[in-house]
């Protein structure tokens, strides 16, 4: 796959705008003088479905949110760290279960 060039937008950026939190006001500027569409990834998608769902925003904002940045397909990178955060929350889990 051909590398992009662009900016990277993580989640938390997105999430600041959509749920109109306290520097969205900020993240907007930030947002509005990248020459290029923003891209975000994979991996943060969901996390950006689900806080908007979390605060009960309707799926066509968070639809019409995502049609503003480009998606980046998963790559090995991102594959080992999912592994790698999923291994860390299932050895937390089991910690607390060990400590009850």
């Amino acid at each position: 796959m051909a590398k992009k060039h662009g900016l990277v937008s993580d989640a938390n950026v997105l999430l600041e705008v959509i749920l109109c939190r306290q520097n969205h006001i900020r993240a907007i500027e930030a947002i509005s003088r990248i020459k290029s569409r923003p891209y975000i990834s994979m991996l943060s998608i969901h996390l950006v479905v689900y806080f908007s769902r979390v605060a009960h925003l309707p799926f066509s904002v968070i639809h019409d949110s995502l049609t503003k940045v480009d998606i980046l397909d998963l790559n090995a990178e991102d594959y080992e760290w999912a592994k790698l955060i999923c291994a860390m929350m299932i050895l937390k889990m089991l910690c607390k279960l060990q400590l009850q």
